[in-house]
Order: C-alpha cells, then structure tokens, then sequence
C-alpha cells in the first residue's frame, strides 16, 4: 500500500515545493493526473465492466497508465550530442 499511495500523496507536495528547472512541472503534473485516474479505473474495474460490457476498468488503466509514462519520457529534456 505504502508503494502504491504514497506517490498520490507526496507528488503535488514535491511539484510544488521545487521549481520547474530541467523537467516540465505540467507534464509531470499531468502524469500524476492520469495516475490518479488508472488507479480509480482499477478501483471502480467491475462497475465500468457492468455499465460498459465490452471493455473494463482494468484494460483501461493499462492504457491511461501508458499514457502518464509517455508524459513522464517527455518531460525530460532531449540532449544532444556535444560535437
């Protein structure tokens, strides 16, 4: 549990307490956002199943998860090499 929470709640407490400096606050932000939604999409799995009948909660999660790791590789700048 500590593993799986413990990010909610310290990650808008260390967004906000260090400035934006080499990776995007607002991607990072985002991917917290999308973090919080796959975990309610597993929390909430049988209930979207039941209204949706075709996808649930769980497969969901999967892609929204994917998602907040695309915005976690993209709020790292690119380096180019030094020639």
């Amino acid at each position: 549990m500590l593993v799986q929470f413990l990010p909610v709640l310290l990650m808008p407490f260390i967004l906000f307490m260090f400035p934006e400096r080499y990776l995007s606050n607002r991607l990072l932000l985002t991917a917290f956002g999308l973090y919080v939604a796959a975990k309610l999409l597993e929390h909430f799995d049988s209930q979207i199943f039941s209204a949706l009948g075709a996808m649930s909660g769980h497969a969901m999660k999967h892609v929204i998860a994917a998602a907040a790791a695309l915005c976690i590789i993209y709020a790292v700048p690119a380096r180019t090499p030094n020639c």
